[in-house]
Parts: structure tokens; sequence; C-alpha cells
């Protein structure tokens, strides 16, 4: 049973996903004995050891409990930025999955935390929280949120135009015609506003690559190549789009829609579900 990360407790001891579940887009689980010796690593407190083998495990095979765990043994050895990617990865494959949402925000607080500690200079910061505006409002919610509030919705809009129609018949006062009108506009526009969050998600969000920065602090130049200019800094956990690559650098886009450069080595990249 996976157990919730409170805020600004990651030095408290963190029970893990212990019991290998079903796994998001895995066809088979990972070798027991192997899941049991990361498991007790991380009870020995030796969480490098714990999340080498838990990234392992990963590697050969993708499941949400893995990515849970992994990101549970970063977050305890400090590894903020590894941590924020781990449970990034897991809701990637599962995205309705409450624990890793909950404990990938505790340790993003974590992360911000330490960034404004360590602001400062000419240069501007990007922390974590301010990555990604740009389709901050596409991913607020679920896909299964979205959905059932388009049907909802859309289902809504119909009920009432029939009662519109139905009032006209009956000759219903022209107070209620009139609210039944509204309302019926009213769920019209939820509809619209939900069917275009769902199309933003599948034109937008799934066709964006996205990273984690996983160093304490990258640069974000104007060119990909230290010659060039630095333009800002981002901070361990930070989540950035990527629009391309160049040798040793990712392009990105910045919060406020510019772009920059960064060293590969220091963004993870966000493996598709």
């Amino acid at each position: 049973m996976k157990r919730l990360l409170a805020t600004g407790m990651l030095a408290a001891a963190l029970p893990l996903c212990t019991a290998l579940g079903a796994g998001a887009h895995a066809a088979e689980a990972p070798a027991p004995e192997a899941f049991e010796k990361a498991n007790a690593a991380f009870a020995a407190g030796r969480y490098d050891e714990a999340a080498a083998a838990y990234r392992a495990l990963a590697d050969a095979t993708p499941r949400v409990d893995l990515y849970f765990n992994l990101g549970t043994a970063e977050a305890h050895a400090g590894r903020l930025g590894p941590a924020v990617w781990a449970f990034e990865q897991a809701l990637v494959l599962d995205p309705a999955d409450d624990d890793a949402r909950h404990n990938l925000e505790s340790v993003r607080q974590s992360a911000l935390h330490r960034g404004l500690s360590a602001s400062g200079g000419d240069l501007r910061f990007i922390l974590p929280g301010d990555d990604d505006v740009g389709t901050g409002l596409l991913t607020a919610l679920t896909p299964t949120t979205a959905t059932f509030g388009f049907v909802g919705f859309w289902g809504a809009m119909f009920g009432l135009m029939i009662a519109v129609r139905s009032g006209r018949r009956r000759g219903l006062e022209d107070t209620r015609q009139t609210v039944l009108t509204l309302g019926a506009v009213t769920a019209a526009l939820g509809a619209l506003a939900f069917g275009a969050l769902l199309a933003g998600r599948i034109l937008i969000v799934r066709e964006a690559t996205y990273g984690i920065v996983v160093a304490e602090k990258g640069q974000v130049q104007a060119g990909p190549g230290e010659q060039y200019r630095p333009v800002a800094r981002v901070m361990a956990g930070v989540k950035l789009r990527l629009r391309g690559e160049d040798t040793d650098w990712y392009h990105v886009v910045l919060p406020d829609g510019g772009t920059g450069w960064v060293k590969r080595e220091e963004i993870a990249r966000l493996r598709g579900g």
C-alpha cells in the first residue's frame, strides 16, 4: 500500500509501496527478489543504493509502483530534482494516481524552498511552480475529469434544450423559459470549455515532450553552448517543454514563452506513457 509523504517531512520515515501492484503499461512484474532487495536497502537507510535498484527495475519494466518508490528514495537521499522526475514519470503512466500526485507536490514544495534560499544574483531564477505556464490550465484537470465534465455539460445542454422546446409547446411563462434558455447557454459554454481542454490535451500536451531539471541549479543559455550569454537559471524540479536538441543541449520553452538552451546532463527527459 502506498503511503503519503507529508509536506516538509522528507527526513521522516516513509513507507514504500512494498507490494507489486498491477503496474500501468507493463506486461509483467519485475523479479520479486530484486524488488525486496531494494526495499531492504531503503529500510536500512541506504537510500542511494535503494534509488539505484529501483531505477534499474523501472528501466527494465516501467511501472507506477517502481517510479513511486524511486521518487521516495531519491527524496530521502536529498535529490529533489530526480525525485520530481520519478513522481512525474509515475503520473505519465497513471495520471489518476493520487498518491504520486500528492508526493510530487510535497517534493516540489521542498524544492521550491531550497530554490528560494539559493536564489540571487543578476539572472532571473525559475523555480518549481513557475514552469510550463503555457499548458498549466490544460494539465490542471485529469483526462477523466475533463471527459466527465464535457459529457455532463453536453447532456445538460440537450436536456435543457428539450425542456425549452417542451415549455414553448405548453406555454410556460416567459420567466421560466428565460431561465431554461440561460441554463442551456451556460451548459453549452461549459461543454465548449471542457471540449477545448480535451482538444488542447490531445493537440498540445500529448504531443509535447517534457523534461525535469535534475541538477541543483541549471543555467539557460541563449544558444547551444557556454559561449552564448546566460539568460536564466532553472532550479531542481522545474518541468520544461523540450523543443529540440543540438548535441549536448536541449532547446527549452521558458515559462514566459521565451526559449533557451540547457545542458542535456541537467535535464531528465520524461518518457511517454
